[in-house]
């Protein structure tokens, strides 16, 4: 049966896109794009020859400087890219080419064109190869694209710094995924090893490569836009220090790296066991999981809505082609097992959602970019409130969530400061980096934005120095003076002026200032004037004088200067930190019939009402994933087992606190385990925060979780060994290569994001980052926490 393929496709797309935006309420684009969507995925699915035609997979993300540009009249040119940068496309001549273009909200277009060749030689290439047989060296050119927040092709979302590498489609096979490569500039001779993540379409030859830019600037010059490179596939024995996560553990204390080789070496086919493989759980199957995380990810959700007509047409073209294979076609076991994992994981209609609000930036800026003043992007009539990053990363982001409740409280839009590596040498980024600020917006209904969104974050080129007043809750609750942490301003070319408080209710023993008398002092503007004339005549704060009368102007605390310093304004109302600041929460009205766990010391309604709603961005969920199937040694196409999360902290608290024993680490996991059984058992014995997200895989007692433990103990010391003694998994980053890989920032935002995960937590009292761990186990797992003893 001979019939034209595309021409079908197109049509069942139409017909699935049109039945989907009727029964979603669609707007028009987003109907557009999900024809555009199913046509790229029939492209990308269907590479057989018919008739003599080839149809190629066209890409699924722009690539920089390698997206086609639409010329009309059939002619699609893939250009070199702006400033000499990027990838070099191919030109295409022909009436059938299919064209996808994507509109996005502020009307920009990208057009992508599937390469259509009709009754044509397939063109030659340049590139060479060394030998034919195994470890053979290629000859090709390397460009360079963004990740932008896309899946590869190898099914996993990764970062810019990230070093991987997409293969051409022609010499690209899904078992090369998480394969190193080692890539030589031949120019200069530099080298930079990267792991197999994706394919592509647009590389000018069958042996060029597409570079992340983190691994392109290892070996070339982002101006330089192509380079002429050599490379291959790296041998285990030889690899570099640079390790792909599949390669990164060794034996001690982790699996073998054989092991982790083959586990990362693509999906399995479906069609290849009828017995659910290492890790894998009946009841939790991968589509399960999918289906899971897109209703906790309402972004993830959307995007998944719009591509279910793509998902259908794929599995409809793939059902016809084994049909065809029944009547004698070539499809073999593969396609039909596409066909399987493609049918069951379409996602219902109930799983959709429509496109959710983003919150539109114009509404509270005047500009779409950032300026050299923080001034210029303050919009009339809108009020912000601000604060300067705190303490290290745990504090910081206590401090945010806080400030972010209180823009709610105050009515304020809330301007998220720059986090600032404190602890380690780093460049200052957006919180948005690692947090979806997107996805908190819409979910808690705060509108926020970066600070970076007024004013340019420049470390080679600043912009013009100015000053900001800002409110001193430091001086107010601590001994000291101002928050002289200033670095997230300071990082933005904003000198910080700080002015004194007046007196304000705290809560026990003298200790966070309240929310509502922050409430109270931002709405009555006469009184907060004449504070402000009452601080610049008294020369406030005043250090504490020793029995003797001071003179003001000589005891005036170090970096205050009421006098010559500019008063705090009304539009932008700042705070040299929110740390310290707390609510004064009260006992519920009544008892339920089954009683809400009590609260910790540190769940307040900063937490409550903004922290629980700052997730981690996709990428960020994609690398705790990576890391998390290398240390169980599982593969991508199985599940990773459940198991209860541990936060050991002993560097600074060895002089701060004492080193807590591992035996109350032991005792706690051990009660966890005994905690999540009696529950698992019976679901009404509890009630609190994260219950409507509580599950357990089933068939596995709680006995048979597993230990997964983050700590900033050295992982060659006599205490981790005891950890691996008891057969606990840690995290080891000097093994992973995470610094080496993607940066200082890293290693602290993947543990977070892997104890986040557990559906128990183990916490080092007094640890802010353990708080956080907890919080996050217990709201978004409906987990369970506990704690070693105060020291």
């Amino acid at each position: 049966m001979l019939f034209n393929l595309n021409l079908s496709a197109l049509l069942v797309a139409s017909l699935v896109a049109s039945a989907v935006a009727d029964v979603h309420h669609l707007t028009p684009a987003q109907m557009k794009r999900s024809q555009e969507l199913a046509a790229l995925k029939v492209s990308k699915r269907s590479k057989i020859n018919i008739g003599g035609s080839h149809h190629a997979a066209a890409p699924r993300r722009r690539r920089d400087g390698g997206g086609p540009n639409r010329m009309g009249g059939g002619n699609f040119n893939a250009g070199s890219g702006g400033k000499g940068r990027g990838g070099i496309g191919a030109n295409t001549r022909s009436s059938a080419a299919v064209v996808a273009t994507a509109t996005s909200d502020d009307s920009t277009t990208n057009s992508y064109a599937a390469e259509t060749t009709t009754s044509a030689a397939v063109a030659t290439t340049s590139a060479s190869t060394s030998s034919s047989a195994s470890g053979s060296t290629y000859s090709g050119k390397a460009t360079y694209f963004y990740q932008e927040g896309g899946t590869g092709a190898c099914g996993a979302v990764n970062v810019d710094s990230a070093k991987i590498v997409a293969i051409q489609s022609a010499f690209y096979t899904e078992s090369l995924c998480g394969k190193t490569v080692v890539i030589t500039n031949t120019a200069n001779s530099k080298t930079v090893t990267a792991t197999v993540a994706d394919e592509c379409p647009g590389c000018s030859s069958k042996y060029s490569l597409d570079l992340s830019t983190g691994a392109f600037d290892s070996i070339g010059d982002e101006d330089t836009g192509v380079l002429d490179i050599s490379w291959s596939f790296a041998k285990l024995a030889n690899a570099m220090s640079q390790k792909p996560l599949s390669a990164a553990l060794e034996a001690t204390g982790g699996p073998r790296s054989e092991g982790l080789l083959e586990a990362h070496s693509g999906p399995t086919s479906l069609a290849s066991s009828n017995s659910p493989s290492k890790g894998q759980h009946s009841e939790f199957s991968l589509c399960h999981e999918r289906q899971r995380r897109n209703h906790a990810n309402p972004r993830l959700a959307t995007t998944k809505a719009m591509e279910l007509s793509a998902l259908a047409v794929s599995a409809t073209m793939v059902a016809l082609l084994v049909f065809q294979s029944g009547r004698g076609g070539f499809v073999g076991a593969r396609e039909q097992a596409e066909v399987k994992s493609s049918l069951e994981c379409i996602p219902t209609p109930t799983e959709l959602i429509a496109t959710p609000p983003r919150f539109d930036k114009a509404l509270v800026l005047n500009f779409n970019t950032s300026q050299d003043s923080y001034k210029m992007q303050l919009k009339r009539d809108v009020r912000y409130v601000t604060t300067m990053s705190y303490g290290g990363h745990a504090n910081q982001f206590i401090g945010i969530y806080n400030l972010l409740y209180l823009g709610k409280v105050l009515n304020r839009v809330v301007i998220i400061p720059t986090l600032i590596p404190l602890h380690f040498d780093a460049d200052p980024l957006d919180m948005s980096a690692f947090f979806d600020v997107e996805r908190f917006n819409l979910e808690s209904g705060i509108p926020a934005i970066m600070l970076s969104d007024l004013k340019h974050l420049n470390m080679t080129n600043p912009p013009p120095w100015e000053r900001i007043s800002c409110w001193s809750v430091h001086e107010r609750v601590t001994p000291g003076g101002g928050n002289g942490n200033d670095g997230s301003m300071r990082f933005h070319s904003i000198d910080v002026d700080y002015w004194a408080m007046p007196e304000m209710r705290t809560g026990y023993k003298g200790g966070n200032i309240w929310f509502n008398e922050l409430d109270s002092f931002d709405a009555d503007s006469d009184a907060r004037q004449a504070w402000i004339e009452t601080v610049k005549e008294e020369l406030l704060p005043q250090e504490r004088p020793e029995g003797r009368v001071a003179v003001k102007e000589k005891n005036l605390k170090y970096g205050f200067d009421p006098r010559n310093s500019p008063e705090p304004n009304d539009q932008i109302l700042c705070f040299d930190t929110t740390l310290f600041i707390g609510s004064n929460s009260k006992p519920p009205a009544y008892i339920e019939k089954i009683p809400i766990e009590p609260k910790r010391s540190y769940e307040g309604e900063g937490w409550i009402q903004a922290g629980q709603y700052l997730h981690f961005t996709d990428a960020v969920e994609a690398l705790a994933d990576e890391y998390l199937r290398a240390l169980f040694d599982v593969s991508y196409n199985t599940e990773i087992p459940p198991f209860i999360t541990v936060h050991i902290r002993r560097s600074d608290f060895k002089e701060a606190r004492g080193l807590t024993p591992l035996s109350d680490y032991t005792d706690g996991v051990a009660r966890i385990r005994s905690k999540i059984q009696a529950r698992m058992d019976d679901r009404t014995l509890w009630n609190g925060p994260g219950k409507d997200k509580e599950a357990y895989p089933g068939g596995i007692l709680a006995k048979d979780y597993a230990v997964v433990v983050t700590s900033d103990e050295e992982s060659d010391s006599p205490f981790v060994k005891q950890l691996h003694d008891l057969g606990w998994k840690v995290l080891d980053h000097t093994k992973m290569g995470t610094i080496v890989r993607m940066g200082e920032w890293y290693p602290t935002i993947i543990d977070q994001a892997i104890l986040a995960r557990g559906r128990g937590f183990m916490g080092t009292e007094w640890s802010t980052y353990s708080y956080l761990g907890g919080l996050r186990v217990r709201y978004w797992n409906g987990g369970v926490e506990d704690w070693t003893h105060s020291l």
